[in-house]
């Protein structure tokens, strides 16, 4: 428990019961299903995380637009942020995952985690652009099929630089507020926790995010998720 909560700097919350989401059967999705998503993209229109998504399309339009570039998405239960990534004009998608996915789409691949891992270090793709949306405060709690490891998300940080080739950029959405684990659900990164998760990165801008977020009790149960361009 220590290492979970860096020695009692970070607050537990217990889940009433232990999560674990496995799908038996790969998620399908076709190639009009993709596209249908594509559209209320292009509409500036939104899905779960709403003001997410919002500030995603800003950062998007600021910092790097996705022509022509190999984009790689970690983390997926559905493919809105692939659809996100076709509607910013991305040549290639390939989506990591725990659980296998069936996206139907030209543009579209899709691995599980263990098998982008597995291959050869000069064979494994890298790309230009990675979005994370919501998935590395779930790394090491167990919750997809994940070990557990009480610094799981750190190391999926330090995969994501693997992930990224040399100076291409990265976009980072993970609930903000004082710092907790909701077991065994996700992380919530304040002032503590925080700065681990950058270390070693370059923040280009911030997206929805204030300082005060860090200290404020409301954010510890909102899931508010600023977007953080870094490289």
């Amino acid at each position: 428990r220590l290492g979970f909560t860096m020695d009692g700097r970070a607050h537990v919350h217990y889940n009433a019961t232990f999560s674990w989401v496995k799908f038996e059967v790969p998620r399908a999705y076709s190639r009009e299903e993709i596209q249908a998503l594509v559209a209320k993209v292009q509409k500036a229109e939104t899905s779960y995380y709403r003001a997410t998504d919002t500030e995603l399309y800003r950062a998007l339009e600021d910092v790097q637009r996705l022509d022509g570039m190999a984009v790689g998405i970690l983390g997926s239960l559905e493919p809105w942020y692939e659809a996100v990534a076709i509607a910013y004009g991305a040549a290639t998608v390939t989506t990591v995952e725990y659980n296998q996915c069936k996206y139907q789409h030209p543009k579209v691949r899709t691995k599980t985690v263990d098998q982008y891992w597995g291959e050869a270090d000069e064979d494994r793709e890298q790309f230009d652009v990675v979005l994370s949306i919501s998935s590395v405060e779930h790394d090491g709690l167990g919750r997809y099929g994940d070990p557990i490891d009480p610094d799981g998300d750190l190391k999926a940080m330090e995969k994501l630089r693997r992930m990224t080739k040399p100076g291409g950029r990265l976009f980072l959405a993970v609930p903000v507020g004082p710092d907790t684990v909701v077991w065994n659900l996700h992380r919530v990164y304040g002032k503590a926790r925080l700065p681990l998760l950058l270390r070693g990165w370059t923040l280009l801008g911030t997206y929805g995010y204030s300082p005060t977020m860090v200290h404020l009790e409301a954010f510890r149960h909102q899931h508010h998720q600023p977007v953080c361009p870094v490289f």
